[in-house]
């Protein structure tokens, strides 16, 4: 480190410097002063401990700091505060259990991404992100032990646009856990508990394109059950227990393009379930299915590819797929 500091001037700018295994424990005070650098990955070492000042008497451009694969157990807010350009901040595979009130995030008006996957949280304060609510746009919290949304934590972050929270214990969702998230395109729940969709959890969430709820254990859809996602283009619903489709449960769905209801026990499609709606790709492979009624598959006018794929379809009505008229694929195999 002194080395690099000798010869900064004749370096320049360093754009990233790293320092990942190398056997750090701790950052001590000012550990990085008179550096000049924009992205610093200090990853995959044994760091446990960041002084307050660590990064004290740092050039204050950097933009990236990447601590993943750590031993951090605590978000270390106030060695983050001296930072004021930073735009990334990586502290996912740490150790850390749960962000309490005194570490939240300082005043950083320039951050838009947190990684925080792969820890063990199972509890976010209220005011997490409350200092940087004006400028986060992607936070990922993948891969932890949350039983719940942190809906109190989100809410109201009206930069948000990408929302983590994959392979986590949550078990249901409240009403209000996506509350006044005007921007948000991409909610990522795959891999929970979930076991119903209840229609009051999102309430001025316009503009959500990907939603992401594969690998839960949901069982009943209902009509009309995304009507308020007048946005959404890709829906997964892969490797749940749903057992039927209701009518008009994805009718009107303008946007939609591409939906998955592959590995569930789907044994009934009532007509209509997805009538005007855009969809240009349906799977819906590995399920229970034994006959394809007519009007099983209608008012798509925008289908290009569908699979049945490992179902035990018997027979198929001459009208199953009425009125699809740019269908270029149907997947049949594995269907007796």
């Amino acid at each position: 480190m002194l080395l690099i500091r000798k010869n900064q001037a004749l370096i320049g700018l360093i754009q990233s410097l790293t320092m990942n295994s190398a056997n750090l424990d701790e950052l001590p005070s000012n550990f990085f002063s008179g550096l000049y650098i924009k992205r610093l990955d200090l990853s995959q070492n044994n760091i446990k401990k960041i002084d307050d000042a660590a990064f004290t008497g740092m050039n204050p451009v950097l933009e990236e700091l990447v601590l993943n694969h750590n031993l951090l157990e605590n978000v270390p807010s106030a060695a983050l505060a001296g930072l004021p350009n930073l735009l990334r901040l990586d502290l996912s595979n740490n150790s850390i259990i749960e962000i309490q009130e005194h570490e939240i995030f300082p005043n950083l008006n320039k951050l838009y991404d947190i990684n925080l996957g792969s820890n063990n949280i199972f509890a976010v304060h209220t005011s997490t992100f409350q200092n940087v609510k004006n400028s986060l746009q992607t936070i990922n919290l993948g891969h932890n032990n949350l039983t719940a949304v942190p809906s109190s934590a989100i809410r109201g972050l009206k930069q948000l646009q990408s929302l983590h929270l994959h392979q986590n214990h949550i078990e249901q969702l409240d009403a209000l856990n996506f509350l006044n998230l005007p921007v948000l395109n991409l909610l990522n729940l795959a891999g929970n508990q979930i076991h119903e969709l209840n229609r009051q959890a999102f309430l001025n969430v316009p503009n959500l394109r990907y939603l992401y709820l594969s690998g839960n254990k949901i069982k009943k859809l209902t009509a009309h059950q995304f009507q308020t996602f007048e946005q959404l283009e890709m829906l997964d619903l892969t490797n749940n227990e749903i057992e039927a489709i209701p009518s008009n449960c994805l009718s009107g769905l303008k946007q939609l393009r591409q939906l998955y209801f592959g590995h569930n026990k789907i044994a009934n499609i009532s007509s209509n379930a997805f009538t005007n709606s855009s969809i240009v790709v349906l799977v819906l492979s590995s399920n229970k299915l034994t006959t394809l009624p007519a009007h099983t598959i209608t008012g798509l006018p925008n289908l290009q590819q569908i699979s049945f794929r490992d179902n035990q379809i018997k027979t198929i009505d001459r009208n199953a797929f009425y009125d699809v008229t740019s269908l270029v694929m149907l997947d049949l195999a594995k269907t007796n």
